[in-house]
């Protein structure tokens, strides 16, 4: 083998380089994607059974419901009334 071929040699193994590289990257993607689409299906779940909780809780004692929300959020105590007042009226958490 040649000085001149190695230039040649290099830039084919730097390409073949460039693209392993790329296609692990794009499994890596892909692996990220599903398991924030996993996490988003998880999380979701989550909300349903706090929204749940706080039904209840809002049902059983609706002052007490606005306190610990507003505990829990950090958030003024009309906004807390507001969502709660939502949640009892159309049994969904308002957004905010």
């Amino acid at each position: 083998m040649t000085f001149e071929n190695s230039g040649f040699l290099f830039m084919a193994g730097m390409a073949l380089y460039i693209y392993l590289v790329s296609k692990e990257w794009e499994q890596l993607d892909n692996m990220h994607l599903a398991l924030r689409d996993k996490r988003r299906d998880t999380e979701l779940d989550l909300i349903n059974e706090e929204d749940a909780i706080i039904y209840h809780n809002a049902i059983v004692n609706k002052a007490r419901a606005i306190v610990d929300y507003r505990n829990k959020y950090h958030i003024s105590l009309s906004c807390a009334q507001e969502i709660i007042d939502s949640i009892l009226k159309d049994a969904t958490k308002a957004q905010s």
